[in-house]
């Protein structure tokens, strides 16, 4: 069903040839990306709804989103560990504004903060994404995002905007990884040429 969706939106979108077949093999990854994100979210909103933490949850994506779009993150190509680990991510992200204190997060914020700056963008391995966007515009990016949501938790003091920080800290750990996996990988490929 989904499929003649797609299908269908890119025959109309091709009607004149104005696309080549990447740009349309492009088009279509898109469509399918946002629709699976789209649906991850409904479905995890739904649950925490029912957890009665949807308030929380939406400060997170509003959070976390931007800042992984911006700097990169962990990807999983399936779409239901895709599913788990987010949800897992969030459920996360919001227990540890409940529990972590605010003198912990006010110092690793500047670490986590010099690491995504250090280390930002970061696309795995496994993701077939490019980077499109010059680096300096990225760092620049995550810097205004990293002031507003430090500024915010400094101001408010309200366990909700820890969660800014915290989506800091967490993502800079992802990049971190991301890291450490293409070096071990760059030296290991280098250990079989030699």
């Amino acid at each position: 069903m989904i499929q003649d969706i797609i299908l269908s939106v890119l025959t109309k979108l091709n009607m004149n040839n104005s696309f080549t077949q990447t740009e349309l093999l492009e088009i279509r990854y898109s469509i399918l990306a946002i629709g699976g994100d789209l649906s991850k979210l409904i479905i995890m909103g739904f649950i925490f709804l029912k957890l009665g933490n949807f308030i929380p949850f939406l400060y997170s994506m509003v959070t976390t989103i931007p800042l992984r779009t911006i700097i990169g993150g962990l990807h999983l190509n399936n779409y239901w560990n895709c599913l788990f680990f987010s949800f897992i991510y969030f459920e996360l992200l919001i227990l540890s504004s409940e529990w972590i204190a605010y003198q912990t997060i006010l110092y690793v914020l500047p670490l986590a903060s010099l690491v995504i700056l250090m280390l930002a963008p970061q696309i795995p391995l496994s993701s077939d994404r490019t980077l499109k966007v010059p680096k300096a515009t990225t760092k620049a990016l995550a810097f205004i995002l990293i002031m507003i949501f430090s500024i915010l938790f400094i101001i408010k003091k309200d366990p909700i905007y820890y969660i800014g920080p915290l989506s800091i800290i967490f993502q800079s750990i992802q990049l971190i990884l991301i890291k450490g996996v293409k070096s071990h990988e760059k030296h290991k490929t280098k250990k079989l040429v030699l």
